[in-house]
């Protein structure tokens, strides 16, 4: 049977018709999908940021002059943490405080003062790249619980438990510092804290040992903040 001109000239018009209506159909959920992926930039990972130097022992004890007959606490602090080991801040609930004594030291005087030790685990998520997943802290007790609380330090460095009647421990169980720190191991064994001045804690048996060197323009060589913890709740 023969078409007429008419019958193909119809017959390729619609066929031409279609394909124009494909092309003009907008993109399935798939292929859009795909192109969006395409479009986004690849997230590369931070590194981790290099180690900080750990504290300089020599130098600072030196300057201490701390020698067999020393008995500044300084020294004998700086000794524990000379020997002391990487602290790791994990306890049973996720969250731990510690009390002790701070030996403040200007000119070569020292001074003693309550402090309370914070941590608490974190996410990874929540902390930079190479961070431990921690936060730390400090603070004190108001002054009308300070003696108090240096009743139980000294309970707690005998490994006893202080006295319910203390009134130190509601206030040291549920301590929050105003300021929560980041933390990251250090090219030694000291876990330094993340602030403006330099802060080390290093692990000595059952105590917490604390170093944070005064480099301030007016202080003198060894001024600083020398402190020891013991754990009061975990």
């Amino acid at each position: 049977m023969k078409l007429t001109r008419a019958a193909v000239a119809l017959s390729m018009g619609l066929a031409s018709f279609g394909c124009e209506e494909k092309k003009g159909q907008p993109p399935s959920a798939a292929s859009a999908a795909l192109a969006s992926a395409a479009a986004e930039p690849v997230k590369v990972a931070e590194p981790p940021r290099p180690a900080p130097s750990d504290l300089g022992l020599e130098p600072l004890i030196k300057s201490l002059k701390c020698d067999k007959k020393s008995k500044a606490d300084s020294c004998r602090i700086m000794g524990e943490f000379a020997e002391g080991k990487r602290f790791i801040a994990q306890t049973p609930a996720g969250e731990g405080r510690w009390i002790g004594n701070a030996f403040v030291r200007e000119k070569g005087i020292e001074k003693k003062q309550l402090m309370i030790l914070w941590a608490k685990q974190v996410p990874t998520g929540q902390v930079g790249s190479g961070d431990l997943p921690v936060r730390v802290g400090m603070g004190t007790l108001d002054e009308e619980l300070i003696e108090h609380g240096f009743k139980m330090v000294n309970a707690l460095s005998r490994s006893d438990q202080p006295s319910k009647r203390n009134q130190a421990r509601p206030a040291v169980d549920t301590f929050l510092p105003t300021t929560q720190r980041g933390a990251v191991n250090t090219d030694g064994v000291s876990v330094s804290l993340i602030a403006e001045e330099p802060i080390y804690l290093r692990q000595s048996g059952r105590k917490v040992v604390m170093v944070m060197p005064n480099l301030s323009s007016g202080a003198a060589p060894g001024d600083g903040t020398y402190a020891e913890f013991w754990r009061a709740t975990w």
